[in-house]
């Protein structure tokens, strides 16, 4: 089974939890919008994704879920959830499930106003609610709101905007600060369809709560786990006591089993002058459910029985009560290289989706032909506008796949974000391309056919600039830098080590612990032999047998292969 986190965070431990349960039986995929993300340390796969509300986030999330052969879905941030409950229906599609509840539940959840207003239809108690000012206001005259209050987004996250008043004159000046930080922030996008997305609480004071209110996939309620919070940091519990309460675990079974949520919901609740009030409720995994998890409760090991239709005995989902556990902070390695970068993410981090082929002869009509192999999985990715020549005449058709748009001159002219593919077979020429590009719109992603197979993926790096046609394979360990051309059929061993702005035209192998410099032309069918060291500028005739090292900058043909004399 194979299981992707989207804003995966800080979240580290949980990426863990479920990589304990998983075993050998599958892979952990962490996706952020910035690799050095903490969490991402503990997956398999590391994978770069747009900004949630990117027109291209969803199709990326698809893409990535389709490669990665992914089973279930896992998001970690309160802002994505409208938007994957919206599109669950997608990604069951393509065999992804995503573990979301309805767009009913995360509606309720999400806007904090109907969240008091569904607990109160509860029968529970929450602190009083206003989304106007002008009513709070009088409610403060009347005496059915008095200070200190709390003032925070409607539709919030992470204890984003919240802060605390005792006066009215603090009340009025705070109202009008957070809500023009909140236009001016993360919330701004989902807060702008409605004027009145600031809430004005009654600030409840004592014993603080968090409740993990597990349901399974049907959303029928199997478990409440109980902590009392000691310690908290910027919203999130820091230091917490697992604790038997039968009321506490009434408040959430009641929850639990009206609001039919899926999987886990935090739930955040204060106790004053023995009575409890609902604060939050937040329809995925929070800060607090690693305590739950150590006290026993093991949430990661049900979600993948119940994903693969096996049985799990809910006892497994009640913690051990008075244990009690502090978070710390840790430095976790983030200078592994990325893994796998797909072509949905090409797009999203370097804001581009049309792309242009930089030579169009031969080897640009087979780059524009590995492009649209690409975009046949059943999203288009890229769109091509053309092709770049320096030696043939604008407007010049280009087969089907479009015509010549100009030079390095018009291409450094070029007005918007373009990505761009170098398809030329000189090693030597393709570098000067590079070089003489100066245009700071042009990005340069890798294109990789669906048909290249990778053995081990963890220990697979790759730079920028590839161009990597059908049929080729790379084992375990492999390194590829920038601007390399494997023309197809290609098989590089384990420890291959291949530098920048390399040609291996089809057929070429390369054996275990093979290292090959920069602007190398290896021709049709040859083979270099295990440890040797190529170095730079070395041309390595069709079918020829590389066995020892070779000088820089020579030709050499045979088998083996030996210095080709044009004399």
């Amino acid at each position: 089974m194979n299981i992707l986190f989207t804003c995966a965070g800080r979240r580290t431990y949980l990426l863990k939890y479920f990589k304990e349960q998983l075993g050998d039986g599958g892979k952990i995929i962490g996706a952020d919008m910035q690799l050095t993300a903490p969490a991402l340390s503990a997956a398999d796969e590391r994978v770069l994704v747009p900004a949630v509300y990117d027109e291209h986030y969803v199709d990326a999330l698809l893409e990535i879920c389709e490669l990665h052969k992914v089973d279930v879905l896992i998001s970690l941030n309160d802002l994505e959830l409208p938007i994957l409950a919206d599109k669950k229906s997608l990604f069951s599609e393509i065999g992804t499930t995503v573990l979301v509840s309805s767009p009913d539940v995360i509606d309720i959840c999400f806007d904090k106003l109907k969240t008091s207003q569904y607990i109160e239809s509860l029968g529970l108690r929450t602190p009083k609610t206003f989304s106007d000012l002008d009513a709070a206001m009088n409610a403060l005259h009347t005496g059915e709101l008095q200070f200190p209050l709390v003032i925070k987004p409607r539709w919030g996250s992470a204890s984003i905007g919240i802060e605390y008043v005792d006066s009215i004159e603090d009340l009025q000046v705070i109202y009008e600060l957070i809500k023009r930080k909140i236009r001016r922030g993360i919330l701004g996008e989902v807060s702008q369809h409605d004027e009145n997305f600031i809430l004005i609480q009654q600030k409840i004071t004592g014993k603080e709560y968090g409740l993990d209110i597990i349901n399974d996939l049907s959303g029928n309620n199997v478990s409440v786990s109980v902590k009392q919070k000691l310690a908290m940091r910027a919203g999130e519990t820091d230091k917490a006591t697992t604790v038997d309460s039968e009321e506490l675990r009434r408040i959430g079974q009641v929850i639990g089993s009206n609001l039919g949520h899926i999987g886990n919901l935090d739930c955040d609740i204060l106790e004053m002058d023995g009575k409890f009030y609902i604060l939050e409720l937040n329809p995925r995994f929070g800060g607090g459910f690693p305590f739950s998890y150590q006290a026993g409760v093991n949430l990661p090991k049900a979600i993948i029985k119940w994903i693969k239709g096996e049985p799990f005995d809910n006892n497994e989902l009640c913690p051990v009560y008075g244990l009690t556990y502090a978070k710390c902070d840790y430095l976790v390695d983030m200078t592994r290289k990325v893994v796998h970068q797909t072509q949905q993410q090409s797009i999203a981090v370097n804001g581009v989706k049309k792309i242009a082929v930089y030579g169009a002869g031969g080897l640009g009509r087979e780059v524009a032909g590995g492009i649209q192999r690409i975009n046949n999985g059943g999203r288009q990715q890229w769109e091509i506008i053309g092709f770049f020549d320096d030696n043939i005449p604008v407007g010049t058709q280009v087969s089907h796949f479009g015509h010549v748009l100009g030079g390095i001159e018009e291409l450094n002219a070029f007005g918007e974000p373009l990505a761009l593919a170098i398809a030329v077979g000189s090693p030597k020429t393709r570098k000067q391309i590079h070089d003489r590009i100066t245009n700071s719109n042009i990005s340069f992603p890798n294109l990789i056919a669906p048909s290249f197979r990778v053995l081990d993926r963890q220990t697979f790096e790759i730079g920028e600039g590839n161009i990597i046609q059908d049929n080729c394979s790379v084992t375990c360990d492999v390194k590829i830098g920038n601007f390399n051309v494997l023309n197809g059929s290609n098989a590089l061993g384990h420890d291959v080590c291949v530098g920048d702005f390399n040609v291996l035209m089809p057929g070429v192998r390369l054996s275990g612990e093979v290292t090959v410099g920069n602007c190398n032309l290896l021709g049709v069918d040859s083979i270099v032999l295990q440890r040797v060291k190529m170095g730079d500028c070395v041309t390595l005739g069709a079918g020829s047998v590389m066995m020892t090292k070779p000088k820089d900058g020579f030709t050499y043909i045979g088998i083996p292969a030996k210095k080709f004399d044009y004399e």
